[in-house]
């Protein structure tokens, strides 16, 4: 039996469809930064990276998730 996912998939691209760019934050999905931006970079022109910092927690990027946000920003057209 296959199971519906959790969250639906983006059905339809918005990327250069508008005279103005279609954008979001990183959070969309419950998950991090990276796993957000690769489900959205095929369907925005923009995606804002909301980072933050505080005692306990934080979700700065390293060395290497920045390279691979760096090639998905280019690979997929994504400012």
């Amino acid at each position: 039996m296959m199971m519906e996912p959790l969250y639906p998939e983006i059905a339809k691209s918005y990327k250069s469809l508008f005279p103005f760019k279609v954008g979001t934050t990183s959070y969309i999905y419950p998950a991090p930064i990276l796993p957000n931006v690769v489900k959205l970079a095929p369907f925005l022109d923009e995606i804002e990276l909301v980072l933050f910092e505080s005692s306990g927690q934080e979700n700065l990027p390293d060395p290497s998730q920045i390279q691979r946000l760096k090639k998905i920003s280019t690979d997929w057209d994504v400012r």
